[in-house]
């Protein structure tokens, strides 16, 4: 009897140190969110075939595979987001769970690089009859995610609480260099699973991979000691013609979005 309760006076006292710890945001911070133990997590993996990884997006609400861009297009975008967050307003920022202010969401203005970039992904995807071109959508977020070393994991979230399918709202990143496990990846929670688990975003510069505003995920924490970028556009299709996600991630001279047709 003595022993039990010594026992559960020790897993109290335990308990009452995890929540002071959690809400002074020290030693274990926001324990025990993936997004800080992403290395822990296995990668998602890409199959070879587009329009498998494409299924996979409706489907799951997350896919790797989803395109390759050239290495010296994603330097010349990575060279304009450092040079416009030096200019940038902080209207100009978005809201994104920034605890520790090491990470940030900076709408990005289409134009040079990031134009072509963006040009380039379509044309890939109309080219292979992949439905993810639609000149009837709506580009609705055209932004760069930028985390610093030693920042920590961001809050997991959906990106909207509207009742619509994976294809509906669509976001894609593209690496701007390497990403892997430490990197701050994105974790996200896949949909439809026999058994619900978390995995990694990892990949090369290029890659192309997708979510939805309806799956479960969040930013890694970043574990390196270099900065990690990812430029990524969110599109909105038909016959969906808005989406309450807070608040767009697109500089107000878009106003409410752009339409694919007017790109490619």
């Amino acid at each position: 009897m003595i022993m039990y309760k010594k026992i559960s006076i020790f897993i109290i006292i335990v308990l009452l140190l995890l929540v002071y710890c959690v809400v002074k945001g020290s030693g274990i911070k926001y324990f025990p969110v993936p997004t800080n133990y992403t290395y822990c997590l296995p990668s998602l993996s890409c199959n070879k075939d587009i329009q498998y990884n494409k299924k996979r997006l409706y489907k799951q609400g997350a896919a790797c595979g989803l395109g390759k861009l050239s290495s010296s297009l994603c330097d010349k975008v990575k060279k304009e987001i450092i040079e416009w967050k030096d200019t940038a307003h902080k209207s100009m920022y978005g809201d994104i769970n920034n605890y520790d202010n090491k990470r940030f969401d900076i709408f990005m203005p289409l134009k040079g690089a990031t134009l072509e970039l963006v040009k380039q992904l379509l044309i890939t995807w109309k080219e292979k009859g992949i439905s993810l071109y639609n000149p009837n959508a709506s580009i609705i977020e055209v932004s760069a995610l930028i985390t610093y070393p030693g920042a920590i994991g961001q809050k997991i979230h959906v990106d909207t609480s509207d009742k619509i399918r994976h294809k509906d709202v669509l976001s894609f990143g593209i690496f701007l260099h390497d990403v892997d496990k430490n990197l701050a990846p994105l974790a996200v929670r896949l949909d439809n699973n026999w058994i619900p688990w978390w995995y990694s975003i990892t990949g090369k510069k290029g890659n192309v991979y997708g979510w939805s505003a309806v799956v479960e995920h969040g930013g890694g924490a970043n574990h390196t000691r270099d900065t990690r970028y990812v430029f990524y556009i969110t599109i909105l299709y038909p016959p969906l013609k808005k989406v309450d996600v807070g608040g767009y991630s697109l500089l107000p001279i878009y106003n409410n979005g752009i339409r694919v047709k007017d790109i490619v």
